[in-house]
């Protein structure tokens, strides 16, 4: 999975607009995609800087 989240980065970067990530373990994987199967990745919109973090994580 973690190589398919790092082509999906790379994809995003090269300003493509979403990435469909498939399941390979059923079966035609490709065509289930293309049908909408799977999980759908975008790039968020960039935060502004004054954005801060608290150490759990969440917005402050």
């Amino acid at each position: 999975m973690a190589l398919k989240l790092i082509a999906a980065r790379e994809a995003l970067a090269g300003r493509v607009a979403s990435v469909r990530v498939a399941d390979g373990r059923v079966p035609d994987p490709v065509s289930r995609a293309l049908a909408g199967a799977g999980t759908t990745v975008t790039m968020a919109p960039a935060e502004p800087a004054t954005t801060r973090m608290d150490e759990r994580g969440h917005r402050t």
